[in-house]
């Protein structure tokens, strides 16, 4: 049988980005190998953002060598100095590699298979949680939880959070892969599968993020308007209303109880971090560097959440008006993915992630992607799961 690589590749960039099991070590090393093995093995093609590639890695090697003399003794300069650089390298090299139709291709192709796996997750910590503390156990962040690998269970001593975060650390990040991979499903499928579009649907709300619910509802509100003259899908979506509509309105009120309220807990406790991230960085041009970031967050309260804060308070004003242009070209074609990253980032500190550098360097000008091997149809997806032919 042969191997595809490429979406042996994408697999491995998604498993680096947001598997809590390889520690930020691990993940440099793996990076760093598949960097090589990616430049030297892959063919290219062309891409015309290698002036952004220059002025966004002249920010981040500027600002790690202004860290050298913030610091006192070596042991406090940060490896996130050495490893955010090779996260924006990775992601040009991968943008050489594909275009971005294939790249969104191969994710959907390994994230339903990943969705379906999650789905028996949910099935088991429901029914069977005894299971759950027989699965090996985990470190991530001062707290501890068991994993099937490429399904993970968050657990507080003997309770399970019943919260699908499937390969991820936590569910707010696993919405993010689920949305692209439906995303990408809706966009480049010539025709609509009912049960891919549920495994999808039933995954991200088992993960009960709001961000991910929201963009989900984007995302169906496109596939709706795409295929008005579907009845099944109308069908379906009655359907879903019918039968979800008190865990609908349950997860409404929740969030706006405890997420969206300005007084609640939750709210205070994303946001108020962001803020003083903000506050703390508008005085510095540069921003406060890495090392001096992992030295006064606490003091400072400024270990926020979001990717946008982190970048401003680390990196200042010019590295933060990069990043948000380069973001800004995908809303011509894209507009969709544009709003699934966007909205992630005002919730998760995923802008290094090596799933998504290759975003910022992607070539827009025409359409791409248009290969008869990786082009998904209704056909493929329902022949062979086992085959990754989906």
């Amino acid at each position: 049988m042969r191997i595809d690589k490429k979406l042996v590749l994408v697999f491995l960039i998604i498993f680096i980005s947001f598997s809590p099991l390889l520690s930020n070590m691990y993940k440099a090393f793996a990076l760093l190998g598949l960097t090589v093995i990616v430049f030297f093995n892959f063919s290219n093609k062309s891409n015309k953002n290698f002036m952004a590639l220059f002025i966004i890695e002249i920010i981040l090697l500027s600002n790690a060598t202004l860290d050298l003399f913030k610091i006192e003794e070596i042991g406090e300069y940060s490896i996130l100095n050495m490893y955010f650089p090779l996260c924006i390298l990775f992601g040009y090299i991968v943008s050489n590699k594909f275009n971005i139709n294939n790249y969104l291709i191969y994710i959907h192709r390994i994230v339903l298979i990943i969705a379906l796996f999650s789905l028996v997750g949910v099935t088991v910590y429901t029914y069977l949680p005894q299971i759950v503390f027989a699965l090996p156990e985990y470190v991530y962040m001062h707290t501890r939880h068991r994993t099937a690998f490429i399904f993970n269970v968050l657990t507080i001593g003997r309770y399970v959070i019943q919260r699908n975060a499937g390969i991820a650390w936590e569910p707010g990040a696993f919405q993010l892969l689920l949305n692209v991979g439906l995303y990408s499903y809706i966009k480049f499928c010539k025709g609509k599968n009912l049960f891919v579009i549920i495994v999808y649907l039933l995954a991200i709300v088992s993960t009960r993020s709001t961000t991910g619910l929201i963009i989900f509802a984007i995302n169906y509100m496109i596939l709706l308007i795409e295929n008005r003259e579907s009845r099944a899908i109308r069908w379906f979506s009655l359907l879903v209303i019918v039968v979800f509509a008190n865990e609908i309105r349950e997860l409404i009120e929740y969030n706006l109880s405890y997420k969206i309220n300005f007084e609640a807990v939750g709210f205070n406790f994303r946001f108020s971090p962001m803020i003083q991230a903000y506050i703390s960085g508008k005085s510095n041009l540069f921003g406060l560097g890495n090392s001096q970031y992992k030295l006064l967050y606490e003091d400072l309260g400024i270990g926020s959440f979001d990717s946008f804060s982190q970048i401003f308070v680390r990196y200042g004003y010019f590295l933060t008006l990069m990043i948000i242009i380069r973001l800004f070209k995908l809303i011509k074609r894209y507009f969709p993915l544009f709003v699934i990253i966007a909205f992630t980032f005002i919730s998760q500190t995923i802008w290094f992630f090596p799933f998504i550098t290759p975003f910022y360097f992607f070539t827009l000008d025409r359409e791409e992607g248009k290969d008869e091997d990786i082009m998904v149809n209704k056909r493929s997806t329902t022949r062979s799961i086992g085959t990754l032919k989906i």
